[in-house]
């Protein structure tokens, strides 16, 4: 018994575990996977006694004792009537059988498993579930016997739902954009057989389940591809600063505070508080002008906090413009770009 191919391959297909190649096996694959072969009958109740990977670091023998749980042969059907609990499943070796009946909401890591039945206990393949069925779903029975593997079968919708479809049809447009700004082979691959699939009259519930999956999964790595893109930031500021006096020396130095209301990096107002007696008309027209001079909160206005803040001093109030302008700077510093 020699393994094939990456194990991994072995999951992606109903009912096998492990992808390893038996001389005359019935070959098996899941789409876009290499082919592999399937255990033979020879290997039914078996007892593995070695395993042999053969790797570019050379052969590898692994000595085992692992008995295989014979799995059951004959032909396993479900009898039911969509919208009724009777469910009867024919075709089952004699004795005591457990039954669970269940179908996925979902897919990938936000899949959720809902029971119609769990542990249902039957010895001659009747089972009355918990809710009834719903048309345009696909549930899954898995019956567990003593001396076999769990043997499982599957009723309702076994083609494509329209849920699916449209997932599918969504994940594309969303794998497509995130393919325009990086590279991921197996996710353009997927996108592809996404496509297919689609257009495929026959397309089966499981087959796009397991796509859906694959696709989020593959869209999330092409996501943490993605360079980091500019931060924006939407919020109220504050920042302080000395307004100092020129050579006249026409007053003294004295602190302002300014409020800056900010939304996406874009300044949308600018207001101030400090200023006291004869300052507060300089202040003032500093920061809202006067007549045609525009002041220094409508030149703000529009600019970006991730770029270098420019105005044009007031004249008349040159000073308290210099003040306002670090002041509005400071505020703006503490946002981290």
């Amino acid at each position: 018994m020699v393994c094939m191919e990456n194990m991994w391959w072995g999951t992606r297909v109903e009912n096998l575990e492990i992808a390893f190649s038996v001389t005359g096996g019935a070959n098996k694959s899941g789409h876009g996977g290499v082919a592999f072969y399937q255990f033979s009958e020879s290997l039914n109740g078996a007892t593995l006694t070695s395993v042999t990977l053969y790797t570019d670091k050379g052969t590898i023998a692994i000595p085992c004792e692992v008995s295989l749980a014979p799995y059951y042969t004959g032909k396993v059907t479900v009898e039911h009537t969509i919208g009724t609990t009777a469910l009867q499943i024919n075709g089952l070796p004699e004795g005591e059988a457990t039954v669970t009946v269940s179908y996925t909401v979902g897919s990938g890591r936000n899949a959720t498993t809902v029971y119609l039945a769990q542990d249902y206990v039957t010895s001659d393949g009747s089972v009355v579930l918990d809710t009834a069925t719903e048309d345009g779903v696909q549930y899954t029975v898995t019956v567990t016997l003593d001396g076999y593997a769990p043997i499982t079968a599957t009723f309702g919708s076994t083609s494509m739902t329209d849920e699916q479809r449209a997932t599918l049809e969504s994940l594309i447009a969303e794998a497509e954009a995130l393919l325009e700004q990086v590279e991921h082979a197996s996710l353009e691959e997927h996108v592809a057989e996404a496509k297919e699939l689609l257009e495929n009259e026959d397309a089966t519930y499981s087959e796009a389940a397991e796509l859906i999956e694959e696709l989020e999964t593959f869209i999330a790595e092409a996501k943490a591809l993605l360079p980091a893109g500019d931060t924006t930031y939407t919020g109220t500021l504050t920042g302080t600063a000395v307004t100092y006096p020129d050579d006249d020396e026409d007053f003294d130095a004295y602190t302002i505070t300014v409020t800056v209301v900010v939304e996406s990096n874009l300044i949308t107002e600018v207001t101030m508080t400090g200023a006291t007696g004869d300052n507060v008309t300089y202040a003032n027209k500093a920061l809202n002008g006067k007549g045609n001079k525009t002041g220094l909160a409508t030149q703000l206005a529009g600019q970006n906090i991730t770029e270098t803040l420019a105005v044009d001093a007031v004249s008349g109030a040159t000073c308290s413009s210099n003040a306002i302008l670090e002041a509005v700077q400071n505020a703006v510093a503490t946002v981290e770009n």
